[in-house]
């Protein structure tokens, strides 16, 4: 494992802070539901009052305010089966009428076929 300076904690402390207070969390389960990280957090970072409106960005994601900010919300979309339905046989009919033309074309080569060497050996 790698063996981090107290300065190198500081710094990633500092960082990770000034993102989640910049950017507000994303509420990952290693961001929001780690106590213990978040705890270690504050008590790491070098500038208090930074970590202290972390904390509460944190908190305030988990109990579920999201501020003032409005949200996407989503239409449900509903798929008629019949749309779907109609275009697989469609699609069947389709290939079955394709099938039929390439057998009566193959039937009709070999015929001719046969006939032109019916007419060759007389």
């Amino acid at each position: 494992m790698w063996k981090a300076s107290r300065e190198q904690i500081g710094t990633l402390a500092k960082r990770h802070v000034e993102l989640v207070n910049k950017y507000r969390p994303s509420c990952s389960g290693f961001v929001c539901n780690n106590a213990k990280l978040r705890k270690y957090i504050v008590s790491s970072a070098p500038d208090k009052s930074s970590a202290r409106l972390y904390d509460g960005n944190i908190e305030k994601i988990r109990q579920g305010d999201t501020g003032s900010k409005q949200g996407m919300k989503m239409q449900r979309e509903n798929l008629s089966q019949n749309t779907e339905q109609s275009k697989g046989v469609l699609s069947n009919v389709i290939v079955g009428i394709v099938v039929v033309v390439v057998l009566v074309g193959l039937i009709f080569i070999v015929r001719r076929n046969r006939n032109q060497r019916r007419d060759g050996e007389k």
